[in-house]
């Protein structure tokens, strides 16, 4: 799963031991130098263990922002399950005190060489995880599908502010009530908000290869990239 066109170098900064308060020390135990080691424009996996995951403070992810701030000729795909604590961190106190110091560093906001991304399996997954990716500040947004529990449409997906009357202003941190993205209360992610899909499921049962052409079919007819692991096979 992890050996795949879609990154060059994985970097986890971040380990299930922190949730016993080591991550106050990360930088001592992942060899955050040897990121300025890599050949330029390389991609780098943030992952796969979640930089958001319970147990790893706001001050550590803040500290992580600005490593890859300090990396700018390494593009970073940071790998996200816990969406819905990514989204709330975009807000806090920790994103704010790294915003003022790009701003003094003269970097833009959001990272140029930062993106996004979450993993999902099933409609419910994509219904959960979406929402906050969309609403959370990227350059670029994408969804990787490791394998299928079931069937995945990311245009079918409920608007996380709920069905409005066309008579109605939506006012939604998402798509703030655009009608080709958002209509009748479905928001459509491949409209608006998903820039890739990468697809590394590669042992397709029958129902699971219906499913797999069909989400790349969604993909092409929206102009969203696919990065499918099944064409870097044949």
């Amino acid at each position: 799963m992890w050996n795949s066109p879609w990154f060059d170098r994985v970097w986890n900064p971040v380990g299930l031991s922190c949730i016993r308060g080591c991550c106050a020390h990360f930088h001592k135990r992942v060899g955050i130098s040897k990121l300025g080691l890599y050949p330029p424009r390389r991609t780098v996996l943030v992952g796969p263990h979640d930089i958001f995951m319970t147990g790893v403070p706001d001050g550590v992810i803040r500290d992580l922002f600005m490593v890859m701030a300090r990396h700018p000729m390494q593009n970073f795909r940071v790998l996200v399950e816990h969406a819905h604590r990514m989204e709330q961190w975009f807000g806090s106190w920790a994103c704010h005190t790294l915003q003022q110091w790009l701003a003094e560093s003269g970097i833009d906001w959001p990272l140029p060489n930062v993106h996004l991304g979450v993993v999902v399996w099933d409609q419910d997954t994509l219904e959960d995880r979406v929402g906050p990716l969309v609403a959370s500040p990227a350059v670029s947004r994408f969804i990787v599908v490791p394998k299928f529990w079931g069937m995945i449409d990311p245009t079918e997906i409920t608007c996380p502010s709920g069905v409005y009357s066309p008579e109605q202003i939506r006012a939604c941190s998402i798509c703030n009530g655009v009608p080709a993205i958002c209509y009748n209360g479905k928001f459509n992610a491949l409209r608006g908000g998903i820039d890739e899909v990468i697809l590394l499921d590669d042992r397709l049962d029958d129902r699971s290869v219906l499913w797999h052409d069909e989400l790349r079919e969604l993909c092409d007819r929206y102009q969203v990239a696919t990065i499918d692991l099944l064409d870097s096979r044949s």
